[in-house]
């Protein structure tokens, strides 16, 4: 597990399972938070690949402008680990917007809950059919 802070928030990224790494943001999403996001999965990612990403961002308050960029990097970085879909827990309408846009961008399906409950249950009925 790998935990990042930054002045106005933080990530948590550790293995859900053996095929999902799951991913909490909290607080603000800033540029130099989703970067040292990108290092911590390059580590956490170099023991094996993942096939699915949870993404938790319902402690999110909000991302910073210049973070988009950084976020499709990371994106690019999932996939090319072997990364196939992101499940995703959003609140905010901002943060639902943008990923809908950045993995239409990249090309990696997101499938966006709610709930926690909701976003598993979608997780677990994936894993099965794998």
């Amino acid at each position: 597990m790998k935990v990042s802070k930054q002045p106005d928030g933080a990530t948590v990224t550790r293995w859900l399972d053996n095929r999902t790494v799951e991913i909490t943001f909290e607080g603000q999403i800033s540029p130099a938070l989703v970067e040292q996001l990108i290092r911590d999965f390059a580590s956490i990612a170099a023991a094996r690949s993942p096939r699915y990403a949870l993404f938790d961002a319902s402690p999110a308050t909000g991302f910073s402008a210049n973070a988009r960029a950084n976020a499709s990097r990371f994106l690019i970085e999932f996939k090319r680990a072997g990364g196939r879909e992101i499940v995703a827990i959003v609140n905010l309408l901002s943060l639902r917007m943008l990923g809908q846009a950045l993995t239409f961008a990249t090309g990696i399906p997101l499938k966006m809950f709610p709930t926690r409950e909701q976003a598993l249950g979608y997780l677990v009925a994936k894993l099965r059919e794998d």
